[in-house]
């Protein structure tokens, strides 16, 4: 897994601890403007191995990714290329929309509900589905029913259509009445103290590299920083709800983590891209734009 090529101690453990299917899914997500029919698996392989993923552990994923469903493989030569299937196309769409999402009170009062009801034998579009809503920021009541206090109906159907699992799904929007109140169901379906607590830490491990500056660091660290701070920005938005500010403390520290972000995309960005060019032009035909 990855060796951190140099990155702060804190930093490089937490990329070390990172699934293979991360830098996958990241990668997908960072390039597709870039290679809009795909990804070769060789350009896999080798850009992730100059950051320290071990080769074979890229082969093995993108192999049970394509198997599972969450991506296609097209064989173009002597390689396969490979891209996200609709549905994961969403999800990925939906994380990276998750961290730059707006903070606002504005609020209808109403909830979105979804009861998944899927036969034992569909665990794994259960699973998938499942994902999308957690990448929403769904909190749990219990097995099989999940809320959220903004309108995600139409996310919910469109997702669950392009898995072919509209039947296993029913989705409403209404209104609470009687007791818990809106509040306390918030506080009860997502523990915002220790949300709090993880930008906070987000904002301490990566404002010393904002600050430092993209020249600071080498390209091939660009490339690395750029999944480190992805990886662990996103994993706090997927449990951010983005609710009502009214439902928030005063000092809420997602508004300065997503600000941060977008320091440390423009400072990181053009490294990463001339690492990725660099990698994309040893593959024939496949430059990555600027």
């Amino acid at each position: 897994m990855a060796s951190g090529v140099g990155l702060p101690r804190g930093i490089a453990t937490r990329l070390l601890e990172a699934p293979t299917s991360d830098f996958i899914y990241s990668s997908l997500s960072f390039l597709r403007d870039r290679f809009p029919h795909g990804i070769p698996g060789t350009w896999f392989v080798e850009a992730l191995g100059e950051i320290g993923v071990d080769a074979r552990a890229v082969r093995q994923t993108l192999l049970r990714m394509t198997k599972t469903g969450v991506l296609r493989a097209v064989r173009a030569g002597r390689a396969n290329t490979y891209a996200p299937m609709p549905a994961t196309w969403g999800i990925l769409d939906a994380g990276r929309a998750r961290t730059t999402e707006a903070m606002t009170d504005e609020w209808d009062e109403q909830w979105t509900i979804v009861h998944l009801r899927f036969e034992d034998g569909d665990r794994e579009s259960r699973d998938r589905l499942r994902d999308v809503l957690l990448v929403h920021g769904f909190g749990r009541l219990r097995s099989g029913v999940y809320l959220h206090p903004r309108d995600r109906v139409d996310l919910v159907l469109d997702a669950a259509t392009s898995l072919g699992s509209a039947r296993s799904v029913s989705v409403f929007r209404g209104r609470r009445h009687g007791s818990p109140s809106d509040a306390q169901l918030t506080r009860e379906l997502w523990d915002l103290a220790a949300l709090a607590a993880r930008y906070r830490g987000f904002i301490d491990r990566f404002m010393p590299i904002a600050r430092a500056g993209g020249r600071h660091w080498t390209d091939q660290q660009c490339f690395a920083l750029r999944f480190a701070y992805m990886f662990e920005l996103f994993r706090i938005t997927w449990d951010d709800p983005s609710l009502p500010l009214r439902f928030l403390p005063d000092d809420w520290p997602g508004r300065e983590a997503r600000e941060l972000a977008e320091e440390l995309r423009a400072e990181l960005r053009p490294g990463a891209i001339t690492f990725a060019n660099e990698i994309a032009a040893r593959q024939p035909s496949r430059r990555v734009a600027e």
